[in-house]
């Protein structure tokens, strides 16, 4: 996949670059400048609730695709209802595995609107208290949007899983409401403290093309 999308690749090797070793990267060590050439299809997630993340900052590629600002909007927003499930069960993963995923995706065309494909590329974050509760991502797409929005089916789903031992579990957030998805959203640039590294992982690929 990073072959036909290489917004993906450069992002994937940003944040294993990031790592340090085997190390999940903290939130607070995104630099945009490490990803001026392709913040456009960049985004960071945060999870909610049990398979449920939205967008904290998106590129304007996203924005373009959906025809509106995406920050604070669920990630599933982007897809059709049948994929939606698929999604949360992959965002899951990645923040609970914690692992890596990448998604290819396809998006049916109509008038005034060419077929697309495109490739999402997802690695976890570690937030202040040591979770990984977010996700730093790429969604690159070929061609033109044509008239938005723009929404997508998953062709197929793989990822990278990672052994990481002492990492903090994840708590079961409360219910979160977002009247008019009015969340305070964040750029690039807000960051914070690092907490203490954790143990390392291992690596393995799995593949899920269901």
């Amino acid at each position: 996949m990073n072959k036909d999308f290489p917004a993906i690749a450069q992002l994937e090797a940003y944040w294993l670059a990031l790592r340090l070793g085997d190390e999940i990267p903290h939130r607070a060590d995104v630099d945009p400048r490490g990803l001026e050439d392709v913040l456009e299809y960049a985004f960071v997630l945060e999870r909610i609730a049990p398979g449920v993340a939205r967008f904290r900052v998106a590129g304007s590629h996203l924005n373009d695709l959906m025809g509106m600002e995406v920050r604070g909007m669920p990630m599933s927003a982007m897809f059709e209802a049948g994929a939606r499930k698929l999604l949360a069960d992959t965002v899951e993963s990645v923040v609970a595995g914690p692992r890596t995923a990448r998604i290819r995706l396809t998006s049916k065309g109509s008038i005034g609107r060419a077929a697309l494909s495109g490739g999402i590329y997802m690695a976890p974050l570690r937030d202040d208290q040591g979770f990984a509760s977010r996700i730093l991502g790429c969604l690159q797409t070929t061609g033109n949007p044509g008239h938005a929005p723009r929404r997508f089916e998953i062709s197929s789903v793989i990822e990278q899983v990672s052994s990481v031992g002492k990492v903090c579990p994840l708590p079961t957030p409360a219910p979160v409401a977002m009247p008019g998805f009015a969340a305070p959203t964040y750029g690039f640039n807000h960051l914070s403290g690092k907490t203490p590294p954790s143990a390392r992982p291992n690596l393995r690929l799995v593949a899920d093309n269901t």
